[in-house]
């Protein structure tokens, strides 16, 4: 007799023993007689082909879909019958499970009949159905037996190798920017599911364009209050704030003087700007002042005026990817005496210096507005939601709400997000102790890091001849930074490995920190019609980075310098040193 049988996706058969490691085995599809199209099967590799014809007269070779012919017989498994390129046929057992439409009432299974075919045993889903209720109740009751059986079956989905059981490893956060720990509040947490259950999850539309929320305009209002600004303006993420900000203001024949260190969405802003673009050497202000002198002197060669076009000094507060803090004292300085406005990236700064955590402004005892014109500030970081702001004075604002693409071209920020925004500036504001805790905490750990630092150089200087390039380690960051950066003292062919090491080390350690290996560096070219300018930012070396926050103990940072520590003695030993050339 024939039954049907339902072909489960990604099946193959598997022969290996008895067919040579199972290759060019075909299937016939023919459900009235699978015997009767033997001179018309053509071989097919059974891992590169599918077939999904369910017609007579079709064969599928290896993975498919379909309806196979099945030979039945009395008192017996069902057996599917197949065949080797060399015309060798061989049975194997099919499982009971796979039967979709019997004609024949099987009968019990014997546990003598084995199957031809190895294969591995493996989850298979199949739909299984009869015909009426006694073959359903006769198929569940062979599901149950054959799921709870070690028989292997010869036919078995085409899987990938199984992966590897994945353990749950706990480690010591020093990754992320949570500076204050919001991230894990239940404050934000509560807030942000009130807001869903208010609001709905997304805005559905730009702010000028029905996007805009009553929630959107509070955490502006409070923004701006705390920052001591007119007013601000509420982006949906940190880095279109800060991107279209400086496009907005800076455009084809405007001057931007910029840092060679900023980040990429300020420097993506510069780009867009299609301004004119001088860079000057990270936190030099003596280079600094080398270029707005030489463009001093131009403007006199040229008899132009300073306010003939919009000139902007473009610096970060604190440098994402260098942890060092911008001497802002001197920039505002040179800023006034030749003439420029300033904008300022408070993204990393923000929560973690001052006093109150108002910035770099609030550090240098600078005033908002006056010192720096624009500000812009992303929420991703110290306050633990999503979005950034744009602080300033009422033109500053108004201005943007027409120019800026990410405000108006993008989706408000959803209110859930915002809503968590306004409680953690609420937290910040009442509670100023949680930056005391973390400028606390960071100056433990410069303390506890040099130490232990300046033990792993001598060791490697008593290791190694001191003409040699050890591998000593280097703090390169500012010591009132919470973004922590460490680099090899001397430059090695090796810096990307080594920093890949350490990494991987300390996660083994249960501290998980941050490798940069791969050099910053985004070689745009824009094109304003009459000129071609090459934006070359700074090619940073490889470094650690250890992000400290407000929930830090001293006993996680102990045991963070410690797993470094170890980590990079035993890493560095693996490389050969090399000595300095002649």
């Amino acid at each position: 007799m024939i039954a049907a049988m339902k072909i489960p996706p990604h099946v193959r058969i598997l022969c290996p023993d008895q067919t040579g490691h199972g290759e060019n085995l075909k299937l016939a599809m023919d459900n009235n007689n699978n015997n009767n199209n033997n001179n018309n099967e053509t071989s097919r590799n059974s891992t590169s082909t599918t077939s999904t014809s369910t017609s007579s007269n079709s064969y599928g070779y290896g993975y498919g879909y379909g309806y196979g012919g099945i030979d039945v017989n009395n008192d017996d498994d069902f057996q599917i019958v197949v065949q080797k390129q060399e015309g060798k046929w061989l049975t194997v057992t099919v499982p009971d499970h796979w039967i979709t439409n019997t004609k024949h009432k099987k009968t019990q299974k014997k546990d003598t009949k084995t199957a031809t075919a190895t294969t591995t045993t493996t989850t298979t889903t199949a739909t299984t159905a009869g015909n009426n209720s006694k073959n359903d109740n006769t198929h569940k009751e062979n599901n149950s037996s054959n799921s709870n059986s070690n028989n292997e079956h010869a036919i078995t989905k085409n899987t990938t190798p199984p992966r590897r059981a994945e353990t749950e490893l706990k480690v010591l956060n020093f990754c992320n920017f949570d500076f204050l720990g919001f991230q894990t509040s239940d404050v934000l947490r509560r807030a942000s599911t009130k807001a869903l259950n208010k609001y709905g999850c997304g805005s559905c539309g730009p702010r000028g364009f029905y996007g805009t929320i009553d929630v959107h305009l509070q955490l502006e209002k409070n923004m701006a209050r705390f920052c001591n600004t007119d007013q601000a303006i509420l982006y949906s993420d940190g880095a279109s704030a800060c991107s279209s900000t400086v496009a907005a203001f800076a455009k084809r024949g405007d001057l931007l003087v910029v840092d060679e260190g900023v980040y990429e969405p300020l420097s993506k802003g510069v780009f867009l700007s299609r301004a004119n673009v001088h860079w000057f050497r990270h936190n030099d202000v003596q280079d600094l002042e080398r270029v707005l002198k030489e463009l001093q002197a131009t403007d006199r060669k040229l008899g132009r005026k300073p306010t003939a076009q919009r000139r902007f000094i473009v610096v970060e507060g604190l440098y994402k990817n260098l942890g060092t803090i911008a001497p802002l004292d001197k920039i505002v300085a040179l800023k006034h005496e030749y003439k420029y406005r300033l904008i300022l990236d408070e993204s990393f700064s923000f929560g973690t210096l001052g006093k109150t955590g108002r910035g770099v402004l609030e550090e240098h005892g600078k005033r908002p507005m006056y010192d720096a014109e624009i500000t812009t500030i992303a929420l991703e970081n110290s306050l633990g939601s999503i979005g950034g702001v744009t602080v300033g004075n009422e033109e500053v604002v108004d201005h943007q709400r027409l120019s800026a693409a990410g405000y108006c071209f993008s989706a408000s920020a959803p209110p859930f997000t915002s809503s968590a925004s306004v409680e953690s500036l609420r937290l910040l504001e009442e509670r100023p102790e949680l930056v005391q805790r973390l400028q606390s905490n960071v100056k433990y750990t410069y303390k506890r890091l040099l130490e232990k630092v300046e033990e792993h150089n001598t060791k490697n200087n008593d290791n190694h001849n001191t003409a040699c390039y050890a591998y000593n380690l280097v703090v390169t960051s500012d010591s009132r930074s919470p973004i922590v950066v460490l680099q090899l003292e001397r430059e090695s062919v090796y810096e990307s490995a080594i920093m890949s090491g350490i990494m991987r080390e300390c996660l083994q350690r249960g501290v998980g920190i941050v490798a940069s290996t791969s050099a910053f560096h985004d070689n745009d070219v824009a094109n304003t019609n009459s000129t071609t300018t090459t934006m070359t930012a700074t090619v940073l070396a490889p470094c650690i980075r250890i992000t400290v926050s407000t929930l830090h103990t001293k006993e996680d940072t102990d045991a963070a310098i410690h797993a470094l520590i170890e980590s990079a003695a035993l890493v560095t030993s693996r490389y050969p040193v090399l000595r300095p050339p002649e």
